[in-house]
């Protein structure tokens, strides 16, 4: 697999400009991706609404310099997303504004998504779904090129390529989703089943590197210079570099080990182009080694509840922080969180959980970042057990 990899140290419009074109000039020029008169979904990274200095949503710099790229092939180019809101004009609009994207789009001649609709798709080669809802602005597109964040992710190890089109689900039927799957090998199988469902209009990824995300993400880490923009054809060796160049051997990254079990990439082997890739990884990069559904292979089934409870990596809501907003309360997709008063009136969210199935999107979704992640020792066994077993 190949995949493109050059150095951009800041938001600059024209250096922004140069990196984004010598990826296309890598893989043959944008003219042979974009076609005129075509329609391109642009599909971006909006978690929420967050200011881009915190660096969990794609820059809107990198957005408008990508959308000139599409619109001067004489393309029609959607710029959007689903965030994790109601999947609606009013809610949608109002991350797009906070994330500064509506002006981007602007300046860019393209336009802002502003189809709520949605279809259901079938996906042959499915493993976990057959049929996945799909936003309308990708499945009516003609093409779909994909622009994320380089960040790490509490619950999958880091947010790629792949990941990112988890946000082709409208709104909040994503939470769903992680009730559906609450295991991680299983959800991981379900975001490829996401991007299998959309990979013949799939012809282009890039993330966005110029300034990350380290430690716990993908909205509560800590913004990082990476330096970098990543871009190739195939979602997957952009996520191999991500991994990379944020320290994570692919094998531990779930998502990635699930697309090699299924066989939809052969290895981990990259064809690096542009800067040589040991240069560009980030030293001391905080990142987050997450531990497979590796229960079965260390413990017999009927321990696994016991397991469960004393070994499994949990979200801690730090109550004395908490403002009761009820945020986490209504996306929680299990309904395990409850809203308590303190003495003096106030409220604080509280974590029931026998019923946690450790999604994190209390985490994700938490404007005021008290959500924490707690990881056991006996996790931290299981992790190094699983990754023991993955590189034979």
């Amino acid at each position: 697999m190949e995949v493109s990899l050059h150095k951009c140290t800041s938001y600059d419009n024209n250096q922004v400009r140069t990196a984004l074109s010598q990826i296309f000039d890598d893989f043959g020029g944008i003219d042979k991706i974009v076609k005129p008169n075509t329609t391109v979904f642009l599909k971006i990274n909006l978690v929420e609404k967050y200011n881009p200095k915190k660096a969990c949503t794609t820059n809107p710099v990198v957005v408008e310099e990508l959308a000139k790229l599409i619109t001067q092939q004489g393309a029609k180019c959607i710029v959007g997303d689903s965030p994790a809101v109601f999947f609606n004009r009013q809610h949608v609009s109002a991350v797009y504004n906070v994330c500064q994207i509506t002006d981007a789009t602007k300046n860019s001649g393209a336009e802002l998504n502003d189809n709520f609709n949605s279809n259901l798709v079938y996906v042959e080669d499915g493993k976990m779904a057959k049929n996945i809802e799909i936003i309308d602005a990708a499945t009516s597109a003609d093409i779909i090129i994909n622009c994320t964040k380089f960040k790490s992710h509490s619950l999958t190890g880091h947010t790629g390529a792949v990941k990112n089109l988890f946000g082709l689900i409208p709104g909040l039927i994503k939470t769903q989703m992680h009730a559906n799957y609450p295991k991680i090998h299983d959800f991981c199988d379900f975001l490829i089943d996401v991007e299998r469902a959309v990979k013949n209009k799939l012809v282009f990824n890039i993330i966005d590197g110029i300034v990350g995300m380290e430690g716990p993400g993908p909205t509560s880490g800590t913004p990082i210079a990476c330096n970098c923009l990543i871009g190739a054809p195939n979602a997957y060796a952009c996520d191999i570099c991500e991994a990379l160049l944020m320290g994570l051997e692919p094998n531990e990254s779930p998502l990635l080990v699930c697309a090699k079990e299924r066989g939809i990439i052969e290895s981990y082997d990259l064809k690096v182009i542009g800067e040589p890739l040991e240069s560009m990884i980030i030293p001391n990069f905080k990142n987050i080694k997450v531990a497979m559904d590796s229960s079965a292979h260390v413990i017999p089934k009927w321990l696994q509840p016991v397991f469960n409870r004393f070994f499994k990596k949990v979200p801690i809501i730090q109550a004395k922080q908490c403002k009761g907003c009820e945020k986490c309360k209504n996306h929680c997709p299990n309904k395990a969180i409850s809203i308590k008063n303190r003495k003096n009136g106030t409220k604080f969210a509280k974590i029931d959980y026998k019923q946690c199935i450790s999604c994190f999107c209390c985490q994700e979704l938490c404007p005021f970042h008290v959500v924490k992640v707690r990881t056991p020792i006996g996790y931290k066994i299981i992790q190094r057990k699983q990754l023991k077993r993955n590189k034979k």
